[in-house]
């Protein structure tokens, strides 16, 4: 288990809300063995953001002006993965953002995205599975009128890991 204090970039992209922002967080990293070569890897943080960048899409990004605002708030991120026997692996991710105008429209975003993944080994360093993200954002503003919004996005994925697994510390290695 790893207790410390730790730093984040966090950039999402998606179809209703753009976000980048610094995260300083208090959190917790455990690794525990569920059997020979089962393990479940847990993170939870919980922090500030001090600085960060949010907009909403209604649709595609073709302003000629400044269509985000400026702010800050908090956040907190969970991610959990159990790892069976090096050949299923399933992880759920989730983080929860507040984050307060500073400069531009004056408002409270809550932003949530949620990613849960599953990935079946297909051959030695080859993974195939599947991602569906889910993303919020409810706006509550001073001027203009609240949203609600929510999105979700599936994906295919196929993953080569090309690293060289000698290279790695003994506790790294999944044979």
């Amino acid at each position: 288990m790893l207790i410390g204090i730790f730093q984040h970039y966090d950039y999402f992209d998606n179809s209703i809300f753009e976000l980048g922002n610094l995260f300083f967080s208090g959190g917790i990293i455990s690794k525990l063995p569920l059997g020979q070569k089962s393990f479940l890897n847990t993170n939870l943080h919980l922090g500030l953001v001090p600085f960060g960048g949010y907009s909403i899409k209604p649709g595609p990004d073709t302003a000629p002006f400044r269509d985000f605002n400026y702010g800050g708030g908090a956040g907190a991120k969970i991610e959990s993965t159990l790892d069976f026997r090096n050949f299923v692996n399933i992880n759920i991710f989730a983080s929860y953002y507040w984050m307060d105008t500073y400069s531009g429209i004056k408002e409270n975003n809550f932003i949530g995205i949620f990613k849960p993944t599953i990935l079946f080994r297909v051959y030695k360093n080859m993974q195939l599975g599947f991602q569906y993200f889910v993303y919020t954002n409810d706006k509550f503003a001073e001027t203009v009128h609240t949203s609600n919004l929510r999105s979700s996005e599936q994906k295919f994925v196929l993953l080569f890991n090309i690293g060289n697994n000698n290279s790695l510390p003994k506790s790294l290695k999944h044979s």
